[in-house]
């Protein structure tokens, strides 16, 4: 099956004009990791790049990181890697920040593999309502209720 799923695998790339490496020859595995300003997941105009962030390579997929590099000052790494072998590509998340974009599924390059891209966004802020006295309260009801008569009056 996996034979099966290679062939049509290449057929498509030669069809999208992409000529597919031979056997252990040599890729290039890269993409960007960025701010996501929008929160949708996906590097857009005027997204910046992340300098300086920790990206693992896992050569077989095992669990284990065999390399790692830094992202560059526009955000931008890459690997070197070879066809007939498993990928798997991570990012050490920095502090403050939180991956905001699904880390990218396991994959065997026959030609070079770009746009393996990681969003980055800070964390959502929660907030505390600090708890208020009664007699706040109804001064707050008292306010809202003027300011209602007053717009009921003036309609």
């Amino acid at each position: 099956m996996r034979s099966i799923f290679a062939v049509i695998v290449v057929a498509f790339a030669m069809a999208a004009g992409v000529a597919p490496a031979t056997a252990a020859e040599g890729v290039t595995i890269s993409g960007t990791v960025f701010d996501d300003l929008d929160r949708n997941g996906v590097v857009g105009p005027g997204e910046p790049g992340r300098p300086s962030v920790t990206v693992n390579l896992d050569i077989g997929a095992d669990g284990s990181v065999d390399t790692f590099t830094t992202t560059s000052a526009s955000g931008s790494y890459s690997f070197l890697g070879s066809t007939g072998t498993t990928y798997r590509v991570r990012i050490v998340v920095p502090a403050g920040t939180v991956q905001n974009s699904a880390n990218p599924a396991d994959f065997m390059p026959i030609a070079n593999v770009t746009g393996v891209d990681f969003a980055l966004v800070p964390p959502l802020q929660s907030f505390a309502v600090p708890a208020t006295s009664p007699a706040a309260l109804a001064g707050i009801a008292l306010l809202i209720a003027l300011v209602g008569l007053r717009l009921f009056r003036s309609s």
